[in-house]
């Protein structure tokens, strides 16, 4: 398991760390395949990535 930067809550975690048991039916993989070209580019600009990396 790896931190989540950001993640300040117990319960937050416990969330995120649940999210590794999801299984998703071929269904589901069908109706969210049409939706991946529309994600581009980087999740946080330069400035916001080198004040994760700070801590």
């Amino acid at each position: 398991m790896a931190t989540i930067p950001g993640t300040r809550s117990p319960a937050r975690l416990e969330q995120n760390a649940a999210a590794l048991k999801l299984v998703l039916d071929a269904e589901a993989l069908a109706a969210l395949d049409p939706l991946s070209s529309q994600v581009t580019g980087e999740r946080y600009t330069s400035a916001h990535t080198a004040e994760v990396a700070r801590g």
